[in-house]
Formats: C-alpha cells, structure tokens, sequence
C-alpha cells in the first residue's frame, strides 16, 4: 500500500510540473465552455489536495523512519513558516484587518510552493527507502512543456492577431488577451500559455538555464544554440525586465561555478565590472531615444499615461517599506499580495514578494523565509560539482532577483517549478529516481 501511495504521489508531482505551464490557457479555456472560473483555475489545488492527503497518510502510517526527516533543518524552517502563516492567518481574520476570502487565499498562495516542496522531499525519502527504481528525466519534463510555450510564443510574435487568445475566452473577467508596453499598442507584450508577460519572461529563465548548462557540457550540440536563440525571442516579446536580470544573474552564476581555473575566474569577475560600466554608460546615453525609453523604462517622453511602470514600481515599494517599519508584527495573512484584492480595503501590492512577506507575517516571518533560502542557497552552493546544484543555484538568484521586483512566487507556474525542482536537487539520497 505504502509503495503504491508513493508512486501515485511522484506521478501526481510530475503531471502537476508538466501541467503548470498552461494552467492559464486551460483553466481559462474550460471556464468559457463550462463556466465557473474559479473553480476551474484551481485545478493544480485539486491535485495537490490530493498529494497531501497522500502524504499524511504515509507519514502517519510510517512516522518512526520519516520522524527523521525532521532532523533537517531546512524541513524544520519551512515546517515553522508553514506553522507561523497559520497563526498569523488566524490574527489578520481576528483583529478585522483580513476578511475571511483574503485570509483563505492568503494561505493557499503562500503555502502551495512550500507544500509541495515538503511532498516532493518526501516522496523521493521513500523511494530510496523503499528501493523503487523509476528512473525519470527530469530536463525532459521541464523542456518539452517549455518548447511548446516558446512555439505558441514565437506563432504570436510572428503569425496570430494580437488579441488571438480571445477566442480561449480572454477578458476582461477573467485575464486580459494581451498586454502592452505603456498603453502602446506598437509594444504588444505576448504571455504565450501563461498568465501573463511578466510569468513568460520569468519562466523562460528555466529552459534558458537549462539549455545554457547543455551547451556548457557540449558545446558542439547546435541545436541548442537554435533553442536558446528562440527563448530569448520570446523572452523580449514578453519585455519583462525582472526576467532579463534574473536570467543575467542566473547565467552568470552557472558559469562562474563552472569554471575550474582560479586565473579564469579573476578574468570573469572583470568582464562582469566592465559590462557593468559600459551598460551604465549606455543607459545614459541612449536614455532620450523613444525605443530605449518604452523598452527599458516602459514610458517614454510624449506619453499621455499619467503614471509611468517605474513609477507605480517606486510607489509601491516605497509604501510596503513604511507599511513593514509601521507594523513590524505584521497584519495578517491575505493583507498584502494578490490575496489583498478579496479584502475589506483597497489591495496592497507592494511589487517586492520579500515585503509581502513582511507586511503579512511581520519581521519574524520575513527572517524565517529569508533564513529558508540562505540555507537553500548554501547547500546548493556547497555541493556546486554537481549540474543539477550548479543550476538551480542560478535559478535561486534570479528568482531572488525577480522577487525584489515583483510577486513571481504567487505564480503557480513558477512556484511549483522552482520549489520541485529545489525539492528534487536538494535530496540528499535522488539516485533510484532521477536520472542524472
């Protein structure tokens, strides 16, 4: 019963990867035919509902052998931030400042990635334990989804009417078929199969990552040379500057840990000072060219809108900034985020995930997560010989990076990939089921 509990567990954790990438399009789509958008998009809940009933039966069932999972630290920091959003779910909904539909959805976007996380962790435990030996390509999970959103991407670049996705039932109620750069409609911002430009953008980091450490093993495999070319098409049809810097920051770092030649490493680290300079020097000087301007900075100098991108950016961070020093305890999860917009008050977006975090839990939650991926990031980087370390290191930073900019881990696309993967790279003992 156990071994066959465990493998409908890992086989419900792969659909749920290979699913995320066109959640959006299907939810949306099925909710045209059949109605009930809500309940539609809730479709990757559904399966981990399932997942973690699983869980807890093998967990009770098995509890002295998994007790032991306790141990782990990392186990342990999740568990108590897991823990601490329950408590302070209960508080927001208490002291009034969090209705009961914002603190609800408060809890399930904070806590789905972690959940899952936790599950994935638990599963590969077992298989090792129990010597099942299912061997599965985890590249090929992550890269075939990825080539059929970057191909539907490049048909919108290149072939389909700017509002195609309107026909899938796109609108006003439920997401919008298309985006632009600053209300310009010559700046179409394509989202392919996700829910927008800005999860596009942040998810072709993954493929892009993946392809970059392919070529780094052989860099004689041309194809990915024609892959990577790709991606990074639709990477800047999707005009997602969070991306852009994650993706540097992800390539840079996969790179770096790459190299095995301390001279050469001297000589990376200038590169990335000199490109530093020449990118600030061309910033200011291309700064009043109209095509530097929408794409950069999402504005330009004639435009009618009247709060530029940057500007609500600013704004925005500045207020969750003095919301955290105001209320260092925190106001509840469902206060701030996207669960914000079911509560009582306008909704606080704060375009900065680490002070959503904050303004929800207070100081002490931010510290947990914060302590969460600087032991993520130590253990990866500890065991940076191995491919699988040496990518999801770069993936940590970049989704770092795009989490100071906006609220990627509220993205079920992008939760649920970089917490399984984190999940299935961090296991101390992968080998009877995944192949290297």
């Amino acid at each position: 019963m156990i071994e066959k509990l465990t493998k409908t567990n890992l086989y419900l954790a792969l659909a749920l990867l290979i699913y995320v990438p066109f959640h959006a399009i299907l939810s949306i789509w099925a909710s045209s035919i059949f109605g009930h958008y809500t309940l539609t998009r809730l479709f990757e809940e559904y399966i981990l509902g399932v997942m973690l009933l699983i869980g807890i039966y093998l967990f009770i069932k098995d509890f002295k052998d998994q007790k032991k999972l306790f141990k782990d630290k990392l186990i342990i920091l999740i568990v108590s931030y897991l823990a601490l959003i329950l408590i302070y779910s209960k508080v927001g909904y208490m002291s009034g400042t969090v209705n009961l539909k914002a603190s609800l959805y408060g809890i399930l976007i904070d806590t789905r990635y972690l959940i899952y996380f936790l599950l994935v962790y638990q599963t590969i435990y077992l298989f090792n334990k129990l010597n099942l030996k299912n061997k599965i390509d985890i590249s090929k999970l992550i890269m075939i989804p990825a080539f059929i959103v970057i191909a539907f991407g490049l048909l919108q670049v290149f072939v389909l009417p700017y509002n195609f996705l309107s026909h899938f039932g796109y609108s006003k109620d439920t997401i919008l078929p298309y985006q632009t750069v600053n209300n310009n409609l010559k700046y179409i911002r394509i989202m392919s199969t996700l829910r927008g430009s800005n999860p596009l953008g942040v998810y072709l980091i993954f493929p892009i990552s993946f392809l970059f450490i392919r070529l780094l093993n052989n860099k004689k495999d041309y194809k990915n040379y024609i892959y990577i070319l790709a991606s990074l098409v639709v990477l800047y049809f999707s005009y997602c500057r969070s991306a852009v810097l994650g993706l540097i920051f992800s390539i840079a770092a996969i790179y770096y840990l790459n190299i095995k030649n301390n001279k050469m490493k001297r000589v990376f680290e200038l590169c990335v000072v000199l490109i530093v300079i020449v990118s600030s020097l061309s910033f200011a000087a291309f700064r009043n060219n109209t095509y530097f301007q929408n794409i950069v900075f999402h504005t330009q100098k004639n435009s009618t809108v009247k709060s530029t991108s940057d500007q609500g950016h600013s704004s925005a961070l500045l207020s969750g900034i003095k919301e955290v020093i105001h209320h260092p305890l925190g106001n509840g999860v469902g206060y701030a985020g996207q669960a914000s917009i079911y509560n009582y008050h306008p909704a606080v977006i704060s375009e900065n995930y680490f002070l959503q975090i904050g303004e929800e839990t207070g100081v002490i939650g931010l510290l947990l997560f914060i302590a969460i991926i600087i032991l993520i990031l130590f253990r990866l980087y500890k065991n940076k010989s191995d491919d699988f370390s040496k990518l999801m290191f770069g993936l940590t930073l970049a989704m770092i990076t795009v989490c100071m900019l906006w609220f990627a881990l509220s993205d079920e696309t992008l939760c649920f990939i970089f917490f399984g993967l984190l999940a299935v790279t961090l296991s101390k003992k992968r080998i009877n089921l995944i192949k290297e």
